[in-house]
């Protein structure tokens, strides 16, 4: 049918390197409470004990709920958006791991995140926006991988797609559990009554994609620094890469822990080793610029988190000259940007002219 397309979805089988709190590239994290975001399972001989194989490809996502109340959510913006009235139809494989191991944040003791949840579909406007529930399923307790479809119709245009683990509406209480997904279909447009699709998907492949495989440096230096808020001074065993390009693996491997508590100005974690890890690769080099950028939100926050980073990039003997803090649009193309789990994005710039 003339004006109709097939929507597909960037790294729609969640191939990334295995490990906890990760957000599997082409999706950003879109749950901004203060805890780690999703996990790249299976992770060899990890604690997390999830072993089963991948429906397809190599690895799968793990979305968790908690007894705090919080739960994980992915995201991404959509090609093209999905047409107000239009009906379409989309499918994914969803399973639970009888054991899902992890420490919890509050008591600092390993539990087992293994209750079955459900998973709720969102479209929306903006970045990881909930405007619209696209599909939702049944609690999620089968141990092997199912396919589950859906076919909605949104009352709206939306041009952002959400996924999120949610507590079963049966239970008053939060709990700790978790839902896996993986190999997620293209969003088809179909016949609302026959449910027909309206293009010759047979005709279409999807597009590949291709993750990039970080080989992190070994840690080969000792530096002396004292952290922010911290006495004394204390010795921190940081990762030096070899060149300027390595800077970005360092940063992939640091995001799940940089950034703040939501709604403050509380680092997620204390230490800062992470951020001051990035930050003494890019004192190394002389021609590099660190950027970091801040999303939108109180003045006196904001004011409040770039004191805490101009701390941090202090203590670490980063000058002024050598750092950037920005606050980034929401409209802000952030493809060149890294982490963004906890309201700070980084990225590494070229510059010149720097002592």
């Amino acid at each position: 049918m003339v004006g109709q397309e097939i929507i597909f979805l960037k790294n729609a089988s969640f191939e990334a390197v295995p490990k906890y709190a990760t957000v599997p590239g082409g999706w950003r994290n879109c749950a901004f409470n203060g805890e780690s975001p999703s996990d790249i399972h299976p992770v060899k001989n990890g604690l997390f004990q999830v072993n089963q194989p991948p429906k397809h490809g190599l690895t799968y996502v793990g979305l968790v709920t908690r007894d705090n109340s919080t739960k994980e959510s992915i995201g991404q913006e959509l090609l093209s958006p999905l047409k107000k009235g239009q009906c379409y139809e989309l499918s994914l494989w969803l399973s639970r791991s009888e054991k899902l191991t992890a420490m919890h944040r509050g008591t600092r003791k390993m539990v087992n995140f293994n209750k079955p949840v459900t998973l709720r579909i969102w479209g929306g406007v903006s970045p990881c926006g909930r405007k619209f529930v696209l599909g939702e399923t049944q609690l999620i307790d089968r141990l092997e991988w199912e396919k589950y479809t859906f076919r909605f119709q949104p009352d709206e245009q939306l041009s952002w797609i959400c996924f999120e683990a949610v507590h079963s509406d049966e239970n008053e209480v939060s709990y700790n559990g978790h839902i896996l997904l993986d190999h997620v279909s293209a969003i088809v447009p179909i016949d609302c009554r026959s449910h027909w699709p309206l293009v010759d998907i047979s005709q279409i492949s999807p597009p590949s994609y291709q993750y990039v495989k970080h080989n992190v440096p070994e840690r080969i230096h000792l530096e002396t620094i004292s952290l922010p808020h911290k006495e004394p001074r204390v010795l921190r065993d940081f990762r030096m890469a070899e060149s300027p390009e390595k800077i970005d693996e360092l940063i992939e491997e640091n995001c799940g822990e940089i950034g703040f508590v939501n709604n403050s100005y509380e680092l997620i974690d204390e230490s800062a080793k992470g951020l001051m890890e990035i930050a003494s690769n890019v004192r190394k080099f002389k021609n590099q610029k660190l950027m970091i950028g801040l999303l939108p939100t109180d003045q006196k926050l904001i004011k409040k988190r770039k004191k805490v980073i101009d701390r941090i990039c202090n203590a670490i003997g980063l000058s002024r000259s050598r750092y950037e803090i920005s606050v980034l649009p929401i409209s802000e193309n952030k493809n060149n940007w890294h982490c963004g789990e906890h309201d700070v994005w980084i990225k590494v710039a070229k510059s010149k002219g720097f002592n």
